[in-house]
């Protein structure tokens, strides 16, 4: 069965392309109709870009400049190498360097942006914090404690470990989705599950170590995941693939892989709760591992692009008390499962502002299914007052999204001279803001009046008197630009001014070349 769940055969040349969205072939479609609907769509997309150029600037900037930034050397080369036995090595490696015994493990969710971590550091233009980089994308460890075995509360307790102390705990279903009871069992070998767990300091390297045990996978929670019958599935009518994700064999693979319970006290709660002490949270990071390395590249931008405006906007005010990466993260989810194909590289940017919508929509509702287990709300414990901060920042990108992301992406910077050359981002702000009657002006112009000609006339003395206007208005323009250069030149030497003005609105009607 493919990925859609339909009876056609699958198409030859995506045999060996497992976990991937491309699934089915209809072949009700022949060779002549697919080009032609090929070479439709690559006209289509032309026009597209031509009628961006000429009647929606803003948009049109903020694609090519999306196109401009780059977080990877090679994607799928790199994502293959992550993905392969290369990241179960990393992992023990990691094992061995940051624990004592082998009374724990360590799981990794974010192998696909560490790569992104090692090319790209955020470090903003101005501000507190201008002297200093960080990593783009906060990089989570889960430490499981192996000496914890979680049972199911109907299973009678007994000892399952001889070499290492055990700690056996019962689950019990909660009144609240996504989370289980952990109770003690009557069976306990010499180990304090307070010390056995946070003794593990994090490390430099670390942005967060997660405390957790693992169980199995949470059928129960999770059927609605596997089973969900409103999963989209689009045709592709150039080629007559159809497109489903997660596909079946991406969800058989899913549903194999262990979890784990994060203590309740890790994620920051509001009021008193009688089972806070019991209640924890299920979490899926090799799942979230999976998925994310079967995300497109345009996908994977689209997140880390959604990322940048967070850090640069919203993480320094509300200060990881709002809105925080793993909402971007789920939301991102629900996007590709809406339409996996509708990413396309070359206009990421209106694809972008579709989300960011979508996102706003979310907040607006202060409803985020999580992914996983939909009927638990990510956005139920945080502060309204946190949601519409975020809201407002979002709508505020969506109102001049061009210059929003230009001066978020300032603050992302190379860490090698090797890799892509950067956006000169001050000489692509001067080029949009230096307008004159909203035609973009040269600065070669400005030495000369472009509108006034020298004209010949019979009287000396009215050329004469022409001349002298025209040399005059000359020099006056002159002055003017000499000023303004003189003027932009003193804003530099400022520090921790900002010359991006958000408030601009690119209107400019560009020249039509193409």
């Amino acid at each position: 069965m493919g990925g859609c769940g339909s009876k056609e055969n699958k198409s030859p040349s995506n045999n060996n392309n497992k976990g991937n969205s491309v699934v089915t072939r209809d072949y009700s479609y022949s060779d002549d109709i697919r080009v032609e609907s090929i070479n439709r769509y690559d006209e289509q997309i032309i026009n597209i870009i031509r009628r961006d150029l000429r009647e929606n600037p803003q948009i049109f900037i903020l694609n090519n400049t999306l196109m401009s930034m780059q977080f990877f050397e090679n994607y799928q080369k790199d994502v293959f190498k992550l993905t392969s036995s290369i990241s179960s090595k990393m992992e023990k490696e990691l094992n061995r360097m940051l624990l004592k015994d082998e009374t724990m493990e360590c799981t990794c969710p974010d192998i696909i942006f560490e790569k992104v971590n090692k090319n790209v550091r955020y470090r903003p233009l101005h501000g507190p914090k201008k002297h200093s980089s960080e990593p783009l994308v906060t990089k989570r460890l889960y430490v499981i404690n192996d000496t914890i075995e979680v049972v199911n509360s109907m299973d009678i307790p007994q000892y399952t470990s001889i070499d290492k102390p055990a700690y056996q705990v019962r689950i019990e279903e909660s009144t609240r989705k996504g989370k289980l009871k952990k109770r003690p069992t009557e069976i306990y070998n010499g180990s304090d599950e307070e010390d056995s767990v946070p003794e593990l300091s994090e490390e430099d390297f670390f942005d967060t170590v997660i405390p957790s045990v693992a169980i199995d996978w949470p059928a129960e929670q999770t059927f609605e995941f596997i089973m969900r019958e409103d999963r989209p599935t689009i045709t592709d009518r150039r080629t007559g693939y159809r497109y489903r994700w997660p596909t079946d064999e991406m969800l058989k693979d899913i549903k194999s892989m262990s979890c784990v319970l994060v203590p309740k006290g890790y994620w920051v709660k509001k009021g008193n709760y009688s089972d806070a002490n019991i209640e924890w949270e299920i979490a899926f990071p090799k799942a979230e591992r999976y998925i994310e390395s079967r995300m497109s590249h345009s996908q994977t931008r689209c997140f880390l692009f959604l990322l940048t405006i967070h850090k640069a906007y919203i993480d320094p005010i509300s200060y990881q008390h709002g809105l925080l990466t793993e909402h971007i993260r789920c939301h991102m989810y629900w996007e590709c499962e809406t339409n996996y194909r509708d990413w396309p590289e070359h206009r990421l940017g209106t694809k972008l502002l579709k989300v960011i919508t979508n996102l706003n929509n979310r907040l607006s509702k202060g409803v985020l299914p999580d992914y996983f287990i939909k009927q638990k709300n990510l956005f139920e414990s945080i502060p309204k007052k946190y949601l519409q901060f975020a809201q407002k920042v979002f709508h505020d990108v969506l109102q001049s999204p061009a210059m929003y992301f230009m001066k978020a992406l300032r603050n992302l910077r190379y860490t090698s001279g090797k890799f892509y050359p950067p956006l000169d981002f001050k000489e692509l702000h001067r080029i949009l803001t230096q307008t004159q009657a909203n035609k973009i002006v040269n600065p070669s112009l400005l030495t000369a009046p472009p509108n006034l000609k020298r004209k010949r006339y019979n009287d000396a003395e009215i050329q004469l008197r022409h001349l002298q206007e025209l040399k005059h208005k000359e020099k006056i323009l002159r002055m003017k630009f000499a000023e303004k250069e003189n003027a932009e030149k003193v804003e530099e030497r400022k520090e921790s001014v900002d010359s991006i003005d958000l408030g601009v609105n690119i209107n400019t009607k560009f020249p039509y070349f193409i």
